[in-house]
């Protein structure tokens, strides 16, 4: 049976828990505690269950690829056991023509050799969260004793770059730190031989605005406005693939890209707790503690259920679901409303412009014109 959306694939929360305790961390740091009734970690029945619902799923819809995201808490802390066992078991329970795709998303603190040994032989692709290389860009990203994780992480780099298991290099995905400097992040980050990066604009809601957050600035599109000019025009055939740059450009030229702030993101990823819950996009937990409750979990429902719950129904269509103001902006074809999180307040759920919406028309408006100006040379 054919489905109107199409589940691209699963986050996996397999540890609930984490050994970082960044302090804009959705998970653990802007209200929601949920994670304090889930297991620590995703047992054998609960992986059992969702590859048995996987494979189902994909036998019905005809889909011939999926993706499997590690994510936690911090992943690693689940150990090496998990992930032969969960790649074993996906061989035998999927239909055998599936293109199967695993990343994992971890801090690196853990990131052994041993680790990229074990990752690499599974084909585990490996993304990296670091917010830069000086103790001011990395400042939020502190362990429970609030010590700094910035060597500790950049040890763990270092290890997949020397490591000859992984087949894949692993990006990184970077929360934007406004008292960072872009030219020396940029260069810092070509030095390090990164291939894939992409920067995140901090969460938060109207309710619960990120630590320092002012309506009346723009300081995120000022800040990637600098660091853009330095990547658009940098002519060194190496330099990194930056996400958001990518995809705003390939917007603006009328392209098409399916992602959850940009464009048109009706290719879905579900969440799946520790416990086996079914949840929508996890960084909904800033919206309120048990916002992302569903009542469905994969033992008791199938993925197609997850259409008809109210919520993650939203969250599917929510690049179409936009409110007034933004359906009369200049930039809503690139925009589509923007992260939905961002859209939310307690007054007017998600009839709202996203708390970055200043910030993200500024810098679409000033990428559309670079372009221009280099394609009229």
């Amino acid at each position: 049976m054919k489905t109107e959306a199409t589940i691209k694939g699963l986050v996996l929360k397999v540890a609930s828990r984490c050994n970082l305790n960044c302090e804009y961390c959705y998970m653990y740091n802007l209200g929601d505690e949920t994670y304090k009734a889930q297991p620590k970690f995703m047992s054998q029945s609960i992986v059992n269950n969702l590859l048995n619902k996987v494979g189902t799923y994909l036998t019905q819809s005809g889909s011939k690829t999926f993706t499997f995201i590690f994510h936690g808490g911090e992943p690693l802390l689940v150990g090496y056991d998990f992930y032969r066992n969960f790649v074993r078991k996906a061989k035998e329970l999927l239909p055998a023509y599936t293109i199967v795709d695993y990343i994992l998303q971890t801090n690196g603190v853990l990131l052994t050799d041993e680790w990229c040994r074990v990752l690499g032989s599974l084909d585990v692709r490996i993304g990296i969260s670091l917010d830069g290389l000086t103790e001011v860009a990395n400042k939020y990203r502190i362990d429970h004793q609030g010590k700094s994780s910035l060597m500790a992480t950049l040890k763990g780099f270092s290890n997949t770059h020397q490591s000859k298991y992984l087949k894949y290099l692993p990006g990184i995905l970077s929360v934007i730190n406004l008292e960072s400097n872009p030219a020396q992040l940029y260069q810092g980050y070509k030095e390090l031989k990164v291939k894939h990066l992409n920067f995140l604009f901090p969460d938060g809601t109207y309710d619960n605005l990120p630590k320092g957050y002012k309506f009346d600035e723009i300081n995120y599109a000022d800040w990637l406005i600098e660091l853009f000019d330095l990547w658009f025009f940098d002519k060194d055939p190496q330099k990194p693939q930056i996400g958001i740059f990518n995809h705003i450009t390939n917007l603006v030229l009328g392209g098409h890209v399916k992602y959850d702030s940009f464009g048109e993101g009706d290719n879905i990823f579900l969440i799946i707790e520790t416990n086996g819950d079914i949840e929508p996009q996890d960084s909904l937990k800033a919206c309120g503690d048990s916002f992302t409750k569903t009542n469905l979990n994969i033992t008791t429902h199938t993925l197609e259920d997850s259409f008809n719950q109210p919520l993650i129904k939203f969250c599917i269509d929510s690049q179409q679901t936009l409110c007034q103001q933004c359906q009369n902006c200049s930039v809503v074809e690139v925009c589509r409303g923007g992260y939905i999180t961002h859209r939310y307040s307690r007054d007017r759920g998600f009839d709202n412009p996203s708390i970055h919406c200043k910030d993200f028309e500024k810098l679409i408006t000033y990428i559309s014109e670079r372009i221009s100006d280099v394609l009229t040379v």
